[in-house]
C-alpha cells in the first residue's frame, strides 16, 4: 500500500475471554487457603470454684484419721452377731410351715356347668313334652274344663294341676311312666270303691286299674296378703303399685298299700307336681309361669309331706286393674287385664322347706334301708344322688315363660328352683324322719347376707343344687340378671338341735339379731348346721 493512498478505521468486532483464566484463578485461591490454615485458641476455661480440690482434702484427712478402719471393724461386728444368730430351719418355723401350704394342690376346672336340670324342669322348657291343657292364657288358668267330670264338678282351670309319675323297679323290672291330673279339692267321689274323698287324688301306677298313690296339695296363707302403695295424686289416697301373699304349700304322697308288691320291687319313685300360670284375659300368648314341686323315693312313701313357705310373693299390678282382676274373676267375658298390667315381679327370701317323712305303723321300712341283696352302705355310697340306691330328695321352683312358644319350646325369661337329696352316712342305712331346710337372703343395705340353715334329727349325707337364672330379665339397676348353678355335697351332715341360745348368738354374729327389723323371715328354733356369708 502506499502512503499517500486513503485507510478507513473503525472499531473491531468484540472478542470473546478465555473461560478457562477465571477458572484457573479460582482454584489456585482455593489452594493457598488450604495450603495456610488460621490459628485459633482450642483450648476451654473451666472454673469449679476449687470444690474438687476441697473435697479430695477431705477425705484425706478422714483416711489420715482411721475412720474406715472404724467403719470396717462395725459393720464385721454386726455381722458376726447375726452369724452368731443363725441356727437351722425346724418343721414348726413359719417358713417351712408356709411352704406346705401349697402341698397336694391341684388345678381346677373353673368354667360353669353344663345344665343338669331335674326331669320336671327338663319336660316344661320343651313345650312339646309339656302335658296336654298346659295353660297359655288367664283364660285357660282359670277355665278350662279339658279336665272336668261328671265324678269331680271341681275340675276346672284355676283348680286343677298336672302330676307326673315315674317308676321303676329294680333288676331292669317293669317301669311306668303316667302324666295325671289332680285337683286342690281332691276326687270328692271314686265311683270303683263309691268313697268320698277330699283333698287327695288318686293315681294308678303300674295300669292295673288298682289305685296306688294318692297326692295332695293345700295352700294356706293366701289370705296373709297386702298392698303396695306410694303416694296418689289425690292427698291421702295412696297410690297402689302392687300386691303380696306369703303362701304356705303343702304337698303330701302316700303309698296306699305299703304291702303291695310293687313297692317290693321299688328301685326309684318320682312323683312331681306342676301347675301353669298366665296372666293375659286374652286367647293370645301370654307371659306364663310353671311352678313345680319334685318329690323322688327309693322307699315307699306313707304319709310324705313337703312344705314350702315363701316369705313374699309380690305382683305388679296397677289400682284400675284391680277391679278388672275382680271382674274376671266373677265373669271370664269382661276385664281387660293383661300379662303388662298383672306380673310376678319377685318372690323374696327366705325359702322355708319342711319335710317329714315318717315310718308306717309296725315298720321302719320309710327310714331304714336295709337290704344286704341290694343295697352295700359303703360300696353305693358315693353314688350321685339322683341315681342312689337309699334316699329321698324334693325339689321346688318355677320357671317363667315369654309366651308358649305357639307348640315349640317356649322362650324362658328366668328359672330358679332348689333341689335336695338326702342319704345314709357312709356304712349306715338309715334316713332322717324330719328335716327343715331354709334358704335366706337379705340384699338390702351394705351388710347383706345368705344363708343356708339344716336341722335334721339323723346324720345324714345330703345333696344340695340351687340354680337361679335370671339373664334375660333386668336385676335391680342391671340390664341383666345373674345365673347361679351351685351343688354341693355335705357328708356327715349333724343332726339334733343347737340350743336357741347358740342360734340366737348366731344371727347376732351375723348383724341381724332375733327381732331385728331387717331380718328376712324368723329365726329358727332349731338347727343342726348354718352355712353363712356376710358382706360388711
Amino acid at each position: 500500500m502506499n502512503e499517500d493512498s486513503l485507510r478507513l478505521v473503525r472499531p473491531g468486532l468484540p472478542q470473546s475471554v478465555d473461560p478457562r483464566k477465571p477458572a484457573f484463578f479460582l482454584v489456585m485461591l482455593m489452594l493457598l487457603s488450604i495450603s495456610n490454615p488460621v490459628a485459633a485458641d482450642t483450648s476451654i476455661s473451666r472454673d469449679d470454684f476449687d470444690v474438687i480440690d476441697a473435697l479430695m482434702e477431705t477425705l484425706t484427712d478422714r483416711i489420715q484419721g482411721g475412720e474406715p478402719d472404724i467403719a470396717l471393724n462395725s459393720a464385721q461386728g454386726a455381722l458376726a452377731q447375726v452369724d452368731a444368730s443363725a441356727r437351722g430351719i425346724s418343721a414348726s418355723d413359719p417358713l417351712a410351715v408356709s411352704n406346705s401350704f401349697l402341698d397336694g394342690i391341684s388345678m381346677r376346672d373353673s368354667s360353669s356347668f353344663e345344665p343338669d336340670h331335674p326331669r320336671p324342669y327338663e319336660f316344661l322348657i320343651d313345650a312339646s313334652t309339656q302335658p296336654e291343657g298346659f295353660p297359655s292364657n288367664l283364660f285357660n288358668t282359670l277355665f278350662s274344663l279339658e279336665q272336668f267330670d261328671l265324678t269331680n264338678p271341681l275340675a276346672i282351670g284355676i283348680n286343677t294341676y298336672a302330676v307326673y309319675v315315674n317308676f321303676t323297679s329294680r333288676d331292669n323290672g317293669p317301669s311306668y311312666e303316667n302324666w295325671a291330673y289332680g285337683t286342690f279339692t281332691g276326687e270328692l267321689f271314686i265311683p270303683q270303691t263309691g268313697e268320698f274323698v277330699l283333698f287327695e287324688n288318686r293315681i294308678d301306677v303300674d295300669g292295673d286299674n288298682r289305685d296306688d298313690l294318692s297326692v295332695a296339695l293345700t295352700i294356706e296363707g293366701l289370705l296373709n296378703s297386702g298392698l303396695e302403695t306410694s303416694p296418689g295424686l289425690v292427698p291421702g289416697l295412696p297410690r297402689v303399685d302392687g300386691i303380696w301373699i306369703n303362701p304356705t304349700f303343702q304337698w303330701k304322697v302316700n303309698a296306699l298299700n305299703q304291702t303291695e308288691a310293687l313297692w317290693g320291687s321299688l328301685q326309684n319313685l318320682e312323683v312331681s307336681f306342676m301347675k301353669g300360670l298366665a296372666f293375659d284375659i286374652t286367647l293370645d300368648d301370654s307371659e306364663s309361669y310353671a311352678a313345680v314341686i319334685d318329690t323322688r323315693f327309693t322307699q315307699p312313701p306313707y304319709e310324705f309331706a313337703l312344705g314350702v313357705g315363701i316369705e313374699r310373693i309380690e305382683f305388679d299390678v296397677s289400682a284400675a286393674n284391680i277391679v278388672a282382676l275382680a271382674g274376671t274373676l266373677l265373669n271370664s267375658l269382661i276385664g281387660s287385664l293383661n300379662s303388662s298390667d298383672f306380673s310376678l315381679t319377685s318372690i323374696t327370701a327366705p325359702y322355708s322347706v319342711q319335710i317329714r317323712n315318717p315310718n308306717a305303723p309296725g315298720t321302719d321300712i320309710q327310714t331304714d334301708c336295709e337290704d344286704e341283696s341290694y343295697y352295700d352302705p359303703v360300696a353305693d355310697n358315693e353314688a350321685p344322688s339322683h341315681e342312689h340306691k337309699c334316699g329321698f330328695g324334693v325339689g321346688v321352683g318355677y320357671i317363667r315363660f315369654d309366651g308358649d312358644g305357639g307348640g315349640q319350646s317356649a322362650p324362658v325369661l328366668e328359672m330358679s328352683y332348689l333341689d335336695a337329696g338326702f342319704h345314709p352316712e357312709i356304712g349306715d342305712t338309715k334316713l332322717p324322719e324330719e328335716v327343715d331346710i331354709t334358704i335366706r337372703n337379705d340384699n338390702i343395705g351394705e351388710n347383706s347376707f345368705d344363708s343356708v340353715e339344716i336341722y335334721s334329727d339323723k346324720g345324714s349325707d345330703v345333696y344340695l343344687h340351687y340354680y337361679e337364672n335370671r339373664a334375660n330379665v333386668q336385676d335391680g339397676e342391671s340390664e341383666f340378671g345373674n345365673v347361679t348353678d351351685a351343688r354341693a355335697w355335705i357328708h356327715g351332715l349333724p343332726s339334733g338341735n343347737m340350743g336357741q341360745q347358740e342360734i340366737n348368738s348366731i344371727f347376732t354374729m351375723i348383724g341381724e339379731a332375733p327381732n331385728s327389723a331387717n331380718l328376712p323371715g324368723e329365726v329358727p328354733n332349731r338347727l343342726s348346721l348354718i352355712i353363712a356369708i356376710k358382706n360388711f
